[in-house]
């Protein structure tokens, strides 16, 4: 059906202790502003109900999902990090992990660009 979305895949999980950082993802990762685009997911059974922030690509490949009304184009970024969760919570950053960060750069043609460092990219905003 048109303008419906579908579980195609199952989880991919991360490392002990490794989180997707929804703080340090943005959708101008090099001003470090905009947030994600969210969606609550209640059609996956239990086990993947909740609240998502996600990505979004046409059907060619391409990067929409930093695409203004005037077409301009901001690269978001896909950022992982150490930290801990507790139970139920949210990750959270663990005591001096700060810089224990990394990811990729969406560009609007759907390629990636790795970084290791978010000061790589965002300069002084990076998490200290």
């Amino acid at each position: 059906m048109p303008d419906q979305w579908e579980l195609t895949s199952g989880v991919l999980m991360l490392p002990t202790s490794i989180y997707f950082s929804k703080e340090f993802s943005r959708k101008d990762f090099v001003r470090g502003t905009g947030a994600l685009d969210e969606m609550k997911l209640t059609a996956g059974g239990d086990h993947y109900n909740g609240t998502y922030a996600y990505y979004e690509f046409n059907s060619e490949g391409i990067c929409s999902s930093s695409v203004a009304t005037d077409g301009s184009y901001t690269a978001p970024a896909f950022v992982l990090g150490r930290g801990v969760r507790d139970p139920g919570g949210e990750p959270r950053l663990n005591a001096g992990g700060r810089r224990d960060f990394g990811g990729f750069v969406i560009w609007r043609n759907g390629s990636t660009s790795v970084f290791r460092d978010p000061s790589q990219i965002i300069g002084n905003t990076a998490p200290q």
